[in-house]
C-alpha cells in the first residue's frame, strides 16, 4: 500500500517536472554542457554544478541501451557532474527541467581551469568573457 502511494507520488512529481521542460533543455544531447545552480533551500549553502552530457562510447556497453532509452525518452540526461565537492566528476542522471544554463565546451573548460567556482561573480565573469553561451543572442 505504501509502495503504491510512493509510485503515484513519484509519477505525479515526474509529470509536473516534465511539464516544466523548456526547449533548450529538451534539445540537450550527447556531448553538451550545462550549469545547475543549487540554492540554499536545497543545500547548506548555494553552489554550482557543472555538467557534461556523456557520449555513449564513455558508458559501459551493458548500460548503453538504458542510457540511450533515457535520453530518447526526454526527461533525463546522463552526465558527469563536477563541483567543488566532486572535482573528478560523478556519473548520474539529471532531470532536464533542472538545467539552468547551457554552456559551450570552451566555457566548461574555463570553469574547470578555475576549479569549478561557486562564487556567482566568478561564474558571471567566465560567462561574460568567453564564447557566447548557446542559445544567447
Amino acid at each position: 500500500m505504501v509502495f503504491k502511494k510512493y509510485n503515484k507520488d513519484m509519477d505525479r512529481a515526474k509529470k509536473a517536472a516534465d511539464a516544466r521542460i523548456k526547449p533548450f533543455q529538451k534539445s540537450l544531447t550527447f556531448g553538451d554542457h550545462f550549469i545547475r545552480f543549487i540554492s540554499e533551500e536545497d543545500a547548506d549553502e548555494p553552489f554550482v554544478i557543472y555538467h557534461r552530457v556523456v557520449e555513449l562510447s564513455e558508458i559501459d556497453k551493458s548500460y548503453r541501451g538504458s542510457v540511450r532509452r533515457e535520453m530518447k525518452e526526454g526527461s533525463f540526461v546522463f552526465c558527469r557532474a563536477f563541483s567543488v565537492m566532486e572535482l573528478e566528476g560523478e556519473l548520474g542522471s539529471v532531470h532536464r527541467s533542472t538545467v539552468d544554463i547551457p554552456i559551450t565546451p570552451e566555457q566548461f573548460k574555463a570553469f574547470e581551469q578555475a576549479e569549478w567556482p561557486t562564487d556567482l561573480d566568478a561564474v558571471r565573469y567566465i560567462l561574460g568573457n568567453s564564447a557566447k553561451t548557446p542559445g544567447s543572442a
